[in-house]
């Protein structure tokens, strides 16, 4: 079973997983002109590699897993995470550890593996964009709040004035990150809403005590 680790200095979980060892790494890689025998990869192909569990441009009137499409997506023969099991997190010393519980997919973003990222047109970037935009998961449950992402609720935005972030109601009064209703969908969205709305507040008060002093209040 693979196992997330976390690391005590930065707060980053890791995955540890052993039996990646046994993965193919003496096959030779597809060259720019794919020999059929050898990449599971390649359209015609389709049977070499798990059933997939995405499939864009091909027909809908083709079976699963068949030739015909532009991009498809598969389960991981090697996985670094399971599925199925239980978290099962415990400390020990300073650090975390669970079990390696997730799912591990591989994108196949094009069925001519003589071309990299860079040779992609933009249909077929927008085409492999819609591809990872569309994974979803089922939610089984909630952690606990020392892994909470973000909060929900707090000060209405209404009542801060979004130049400054000083509250509308109380003077001199300044707002920044998740005191305010306002919540992103991942952890990125309120980083950066954390950063950007703090260091407003931080420097509108900052001018605020300046303009104070410099009229002698």
């Amino acid at each position: 079973m693979p196992e997330l680790r976390r690391d005590p200095i930065v707060g980053r979980w890791v995955i540890i997983a052993t039996e990646r060892a046994r993965r193919p790494s003496d096959l030779q890689r597809c060259p720019p002109a794919p020999q059929p025998s050898i990449c599971p990869f390649c359209a015609g192909h389709e049977e070499k590699t798990p059933a997939e569990v995405y499939v864009s441009g091909r027909s809908p009137a083709a079976p699963p897993n068949s030739p015909g499409w532009r991009v498809r997506v598969v389960p991981n023969r090697f996985p670094a995470l399971k599925i199925e099991g239980d978290l099962d997190r415990q400390a020990e010393g300073i650090y975390d550890r669970m079990n390696g519980i997730g799912a591990h997919e591989v994108i196949i973003e094009t069925p001519d593996h003589g071309r990299q990222m860079k040779d992609l047109s933009d249909a077929e970037l927008r085409r492999l964009s819609a591809a990872v935009k569309s994974w979803s998961f089922e939610v089984i449950g909630t952690r606990s709040w020392l892994d909470a992402q973000v909060t929900a609720g707090g000060v209405a935005a209404g009542q801060i004035v979004p130049e400054t972030m000083e509250s509308r109601l109380v003077p001199g009064l300044f707002f920044a990150g998740e005191i305010i209703d306002v919540d992103g969908d991942s952890g990125g969205f309120n980083l950066q809403w954390a950063w950007s709305s703090g260091r407003l507040a931080g420097s509108s008060a900052a001018g605020r005590r300046s303009r104070a002093a410099a009229e002698g209040k």
